[in-house]
């Protein structure tokens, strides 16, 4: 649901593509690999590790911009 939300608020602004979504950090590391995205949302609490696992797994110089969130409390 969270996800959801989240691609329904950014779908709404002007200028911005959703180009994948992930369940886990291994799907997370791959997507971000592929596409070289300017900006990435994480969340706090992924399966497979948390976001600093899949920032440590990419050599991108530049890195893209980490938003970090969550549905959690």
């Amino acid at each position: 649901l969270a996800r959801q939300r989240l691609r329904r608020l950014l779908g709404e602004q002007a200028g911005v593509e959703l180009v994948a979504e992930a369940h886990d950090v291994e799907a997370a590391t791959r997507h971000i690999a592929r596409h070289r995205p300017d900006v990435v949302f994480l969340d706090v609490r992924m399966p497979g590790g948390d976001p600093v696992d899949v920032l440590a797994a990419l050599a991108l110089d530049p890195p893209p911009f980490v938003v970090f969130v969550t549905a959690h409390a």
